[in-house]
């Protein structure tokens, strides 16, 4: 699939599809079919927040908001169907034993001028239909 370099100038360089349908909360269709993804391939949503700029001026490339990973679970010759990622409850296996608790931490603060502070916000955190996909 040629992807539309206006869509790659609005979506970042790392851009191959959006999503064209939501089936339910762990089921989305991708216009992206056979010959550009694969079975198994593992898939971002993400939201694009424009080009990281240093002081210097330098372009040190995108930055996207990551929404959702999915992997793709079957392709058809122009769309894919992607499901979110499977995720194991960990809260079982330390019910079955203490020894798989996993011990908490925490970050320790930069000292840091205030001021010098800049997020990235992304706009909307859930998915949407024409929301932008790239590969992991």
């Amino acid at each position: 699939m040629r992807v539309n370099p206006e869509l790659k100038e609005k979506f970042g360089p790392k851009f191959i599809g959006q999503i064209i349908r939501i089936l339910d909360e762990h089921t989305v269709i991708i216009n992206v079919g056979s010959g550009d993804v694969r079975v198994g391939e593992n898939l971002q949503i993400y939201e694009y927040l424009g080009d990281l700029l240093g002081p210097d001026g330098k372009n040190y490339g995108s930055f996207e908001y990551v929404k959702a990973e999915i992997e793709v679970v079957r392709v058809e010759p122009q769309y894919a169907i992607c499901k979110t990622e499977k995720v194991t409850d960990s809260s079982i296996s330390m019910a079955l034993s203490p020894l798989l608790e996993r011990p908490t931490s925490h970050r320790s603060d930069l000292h840091v001028d205030k001021s010098d502070i800049a997020p990235l916000k992304p706009q909307d955190r859930k998915v949407h239909i024409g929301d932008p996909v790239k590969r992991t």
